[in-house]
């Protein structure tokens, strides 16, 4: 299925739901052109945080739409929400099995136009190549182990958290309203779209690479927003 993907490194397109959408093609000469801006963002990273040891830069933000704090972490040039975002958006934004708790304990789930939509102040949702640019910089063939929390997983498929972005396995829900996979998968909404729907970022208990899925219309996952330093 051919996957569209924003084109730019700091084409921040979650907060403009309209576009642009590239091919792969596209934005294969687009990256490229990026030069070394996007190269030096890919670089490999070494973990910031081990099981004794605690180095990643963190930090806080304050929504001034309702008050509630979160936590933060500096990945290479960016600085990432270490948790869900958990903004009542009204219609569109769901707790998982539509119960409160599991709002506050994995966030909510938005559909993709209200994705685009929510993200705090100077905050903006990622665009599916700033998605493998964070791949890349925690080890692309073990993506998924690195950005995993090191707890809440099915059949012993933490991951090792290793740069504090704590990604927890809260589902997913289906466009019909029936929710999915808790404690199996963390699905996060991208800014962009395919041929066929909404692109999401998936980690998966029995998967040590992260994964990127489009055709996902009608479909809710959960936010993570970044900004620069």
């Amino acid at each position: 299925m051919p996957l569209f993907v924003a084109g730019l490194f700091l084409a921040a397109c979650g907060d403009d739901s309209s576009g642009p959408y590239l091919t792969m093609d596209e934005s294969s000469s687009s990256i490229q052109s990026s030069g070394s801006v996007a190269s030096s963002s890919s670089v490999r990273l070494q973990p910031c945080r081990t099981e004794t040891e605690d180095n990643c830069e963190y930090g806080t933000i304050t929504d001034e739409r309702d008050g509630k704090t979160y936590k933060t972490v500096k990945i290479g040039n960016w600085i990432w929400m270490a948790e869900n975002l958990n903004y009542d958006a009204g219609e569109g934004s769901y707790c998982y099995d539509d119960k409160e708790e599991n709002c506050e304990k994995y966030g909510r789930l938005y559909t993709f136009d209200v994705a685009n939509t929510v993200c705090p102040k100077d905050f903006y949702l990622a665009s599916s190549y700033q998605y493998r640019i964070l791949f890349d910089q925690v080890g692309a063939d073990s993506s998924a182990v690195a950005l995993k929390s090191d707890h809440g997983w099915e059949e012993d498929g933490n991951g090792l958290d290793q740069f504090g972005f704590s990604a927890l396995p809260g589902g997913s829900r289906y466009y019909e309203g029936s929710y999915l996979s808790e404690g199996e998968v963390a699905k996060f909404m991208t800014c962009d779209k395919d041929i066929m729907g909404e692109v999401t970022v998936g980690l998966a208990y029995n998967q040590v690479k992260g994964n990127m899925q489009g055709g996902y219309a009608g479909r809710a996952a959960y936010v993570r927003c970044y900004r620069l330093p």
